[in-house]
């Protein structure tokens, strides 16, 4: 990310940043409907992804579970994160050795146990893992 000072990278016929926001405004009868959109670039998906991981290999350390267990995880994300982790689900798969990876609703984690809370930049995250028995 380019940093105060430095230029934004640049992209053949397009500026590159951490995020781009544009905002729409619509008439609809009684009111009107405003929205805004944030669009993240891949490399901001990707480093979300990694972040992701060291969070699940931590939360695997915690719950002194070996390096070669499989695993399930389940995770709260806030919605920022819902698309890049998703796109980068074989990824995350496969760093971590999980046979399954699902993003749930935050009342599934609400009582469960092995919930590890975090973040990613400032975006809050709950994840379960769960040892999967051969």
């Amino acid at each position: 990310m380019a940093g105060r000072g430095s230029p934004p990278l640049r992209y053949p016929g397009r500026e590159a940043r951490a995020a781009d926001s544009s905002s729409t405004s619509h008439s609809i009868p009684g009111g009107a409907l405003s929205c805004s959109i944030q669009q993240f670039t891949p490399l901001q998906a990707e480093g979300w992804a990694r972040g992701f991981v060291r969070i699940i290999q931590a939360a695997r350390k915690q719950a002194n579970l070996k390096v070669t267990d499989r695993i399930n995880i389940a995770a709260f994300v806030a919605p920022e994160l819902v698309h890049a982790l998703t796109e980068y689900r074989p990824y995350i798969i496969g760093e971590t050795l999980a046979l399954g990876f699902d993003i749930v609703s935050q009342d599934v984690l609400g009582g469960a146990t092995n919930v590890v809370e975090d973040q990613i930049d400032q975006y809050p995250l709950r994840v379960q893992i769960k040892r999967v028995d051969a």
